[in-house]
């Protein structure tokens, strides 16, 4: 493949507008035929070309667009068989309906293609060689316009294939696929595609004992309880320009149980509720809430869980699309929660349960698309916990705690949900803007934050915890967040607060802790964070001396602060800001930026950082530590405040520790998800991110394998982990049965 990249001055008035639509991933539209490619390309571009049409130059911005790679497949193709054209490219700064141009003998088709800075996108087209195209050799010829037609091309490149009569056969395997991990319940499995000639894409199929496992059709499978005693095997069906070929491995041994120590919370150990209740997107409150379905005067499902309950109930909810303004899950829906913690039940028969659950009958299934004022959830009362949900909104935050009576609530939980097209927050706790109507024991596990903060008049994030308030003085971690994945969650071009810059936009943030002030422990652990408009993690604190201990460790942060309105001028993938006195432990995290400068004014100011973006910022001389780091930026030059390798920088006298400032290896971080989860078929929310490949594309190598976020694995101790999340992480429907499974995140044996 040859590619041609360079740098062109574009008019500033004809700059692509920039849209919330780019920021919450629909950036790819598809204008194929005469309609769009003649009438307005090749008019402009023939005239252009000829010298009849002479564009004039304003105020000028510099716009460079790399081509990564040029595909035609397959390579040998026969008349009316198919070929996909495909162009991986990267710009330099944010581009909306860019024409990319296939062109071959016999055709130019048009892919209007939208541009993140620093971030690959892929545009494809497929063609169906015409009968009587001659054989041979076919030059593909690609460039990249601007929305005017300017020539020369924003980039060229071509590559070439070949149009044969000979046979093309189906694709052919040369080794069969191969199963690796440990035969055991809650054990990740991974089968490799196999070798094989011919192949274009793979699609997988698991079963045990040969009987197919229902939603089990990605690369990993993690056994449950019931695989005890089956052999597992994965078939892999490859399938090429001429048919499809299916081969399946070797089966594994048969899956053994947990490990005795595992076994209270490994595989899918029975679950027993104190009592359990169903909720119905056709229920009645009037009804009393113990069938799922109409069963006589007054008995049915519920609409909300506006009723009293205790902890350790459990209140199922039928799946189907919990709509209206506001939804039934709003403020003013929530009954009191009593006799916490339970006593009896559980997942031993002791109880520890500090909540009242509401369940989704099937993960992901129970939808709420938010609009108004409304938000999907407004939990505020204490001891709710909510699981297994998909929550869209376009006028509130997605899911949030907020006491609202003004005193704090405490003990309230999402686990295993699902954020996705937020107006404010994904997923937040906050204090009612500091009426004391703060949230304590707060926690948020194995969740998806994804375009959140579309919202024009206020800053916003994917994970947003803010200003807490101390409800007791309890040992141990009062918030938690773990297991989340937060990705492009930017606010809107046209900036927030009412001006056309930005503020916030993190992947997950812990503000303004010290508002009221607040002294309980907070964690972040085993989190992962891409593509946001501000830092993956911030710890924001700017009021008062209060000093919360806040420990942050196992995560991985790749390629944020992408927001080119942002006001900030020097950033960095984790940013500790105005810490005050909280002492913060910083540990075996990766971290590592994507860009250098993103390209806006407002990030350039005048201080000698010039609006880099570093892995790790620390700001003033507080008792944080920062050690066992893997830490790289795209930095060349260091100034009197940078530490090692360009990668970090503090100011105000603080140093840090011993970390490694090199790249961690990551295996294919341009191959990250940047449109919407799709996680239908899936338990959980981790095995989605884990099929969308995001583990994979972000597993380390050499030295910092180990590091950053590790996939679930049998329970092992974590000091950290919440005592008072026993039995909440996290119970799930089998059949007519409540079971508690694994597979979410790591966690202490017993809970």
């Amino acid at each position: 493949m040859s590619v041609y990249s360079a740098m062109f001055a574009e008019p500033r008035g004809a700059a692509p507008p920039r849209s919330s639509a780019r920021a919450r991933g629909r950036s790819m539209l598809f204008f194929v035929g005469e309609c769009f490619a003649r009438p307005v390309g090749y008019a402009m571009r023939s005239a252009v070309l000829s010298g009849l049409i002479m564009l004039p130059l304003a105020t000028a911005y510099a716009q460079t667009v790399t081509v990564n790679a040029l595909t035609a497949t397959p390579a040998v193709v026969q008349p009316g068989q198919t070929v996909v054209f495909s162009a991986t490219m990267t710009a330099s700064a944010d581009a909306s309906n860019y024409p990319v141009e296939f062109s071959v003998p016999g055709l130019d088709r048009v892919v209007a293609t939208s541009f993140t800075a620093g971030i690959p996108v892929t545009a494809k087209y497929s063609w169906t060689v015409p009968t009587g195209t001659a054989v041979g050799a076919k030059t593909l010829t690609l460039g990249v316009y601007n929305p005017q037609w300017q020539v020369p091309a924003r980039a060229y490149a071509s590559t070439s294939f070949n149009v044969s009569t000979t046979n093309v056969a189906a694709p052919a395997v040369s080794q069969l696929p191969v199963i690796s991990g440990t035969a055991q319940v809650g054990k990740v499995l991974t089968s490799s595609t196999g070798t094989w000639t011919g192949a274009v894409s793979f699609a997988y199929q698991w079963a045990g004992n040969g009987a197919a496992i229902v939603g089990a059709t990605t690369s990993t499978y993690t056994p449950v309880a019931t695989d005890v005693g089956h052999a597992l095997a994965a078939t892999v069906t490859a399938t090429g320009a001429n048919g499809a070929t299916a081969a399946t491995s070797a089966p594994t041994a048969s899956i053994a149980a947990a490990s005795s120590g595992a076994a209270a919370s490994s595989g899918a150990a029975s679950f027993i509720p104190l009592h359990k209740y169903y909720i119905s997107p056709t229920g009645n409150d009037s009804n009393n809430g113990t069938s799922a379905t109409t069963c006589g005067t007054n008995c049915g499902p519920w609409a909300s869980p506006n009723h009293p309950v205790a902890c350790g109930d459990v209140i199922v909810a039928a799946a189907g699309a919990y709509s209206g303004n506001p939804s039934p899950f709003e403020q003013g829906k929530w009954g009191t929660v009593s006799s916490c913690p339970s006593t009896s039940g559980g997942i031993d028969g002791t109880g520890g349960v500090y909540f009242a659950n509401i369940v989704c009958a099937t993960p992901f299934a129970c939808t709420i698309a938010a609009t108004g004022a409304s938000s999907g959830f407004r939990v505020d009362r204490s001891n709710w916990a909510v699981t297994g949900f998909a929550v869209s909104s376009t006028g509130n935050t997605c899911y949030q705690a907020v006491a609202l009576k003004g005193s704090p609530i405490h003990h309230v939980a999402f686990i295993n949900d699902i954020a996705s097209g937020c107006w404010q927050n994904g997923f937040d706790s906050n204090d009612a803007g500091q009426s004391l109507g703060g949230v304590d024991q707060w926690a948020l596990v194995g969740a998806i934050a994804y375009g959140a903060s579309s919202n024009w008049g206020l800053c916003n994030s994917g994970v947003s915890v803010a200003g807490p308030i101390s409800y007791d003085q309890s040992a141990g971690t009062h918030i938690f967040v773990g297991g989340v994945f937060s990705y492009r969650n930017i606010n809107p071009a046209t900036g927030c607060n009412g001006a056309s810059t930005t503020s916030d936009g993190e992947g997950i943030i812990f503000d303004t802790w010290d508002a009221h002030p607040y002294t309980g422990q907070g964690v972040i652990e085993q989190t992962v964070t891409w593509g946001n408009g501000s830092s993956g993690i911030q710890v924001f604190q700017s009021q008062s001396t209060s000093a919360p201990p806040i420990l942050i460790f196992n995560n991985t942060a790749y390629g944020n602060y992408q927001d080119p309105s942002h006001a900030g001028s020097t950033v960095g993938e984790l940013t500790i800001q105005n810490a005050k006195t909280s002492p913060i432990t910083i540990t075996n995290n990766l971290l590592q930026s994507s860009v250098k400068t993103p390209g806006n004014a407002k990030r350039n100011s005048a201080n000698n950082t010039g609006g880099n973006v570093y892995a790790s910022l620390i700001g003033g001389p507080y008792p944080t530590t920062v050690t066992s780091n893997f830490m790289k930026s795209l930095q060349t030059t260091c100034d009197a405040v940078c530490d090692s390798a360009d990668s970090a920088i503090a100011w105000n006298g603080y140093k840090y520790g011993a970390n490694t400032y090199a790249a961690p290896g990551f295996a294919n971080p341009a191959g990250l998800p940047t449109t919407a989860p799709n996680c239908a078929g899936y338990s959980t929310t981790t095995a989605c991110m884990i099929g969308a490949g995001v583990v994979a594309n972000l597993t380390p190598s050499g030295a910092a394998a180990g590091k950053g976020y590790q996939p679930p694995g049998p329970c092992t101790a974590d000091p950290y982990f919440p005592t008072w999340l026993k039995g909440a992480v996290h119970v799930s429907v089998s059949g007519s049965n409540l079971v508690y499974s694994t597979g979410l995140i790591t966690k202490p044996c017993g809970m």
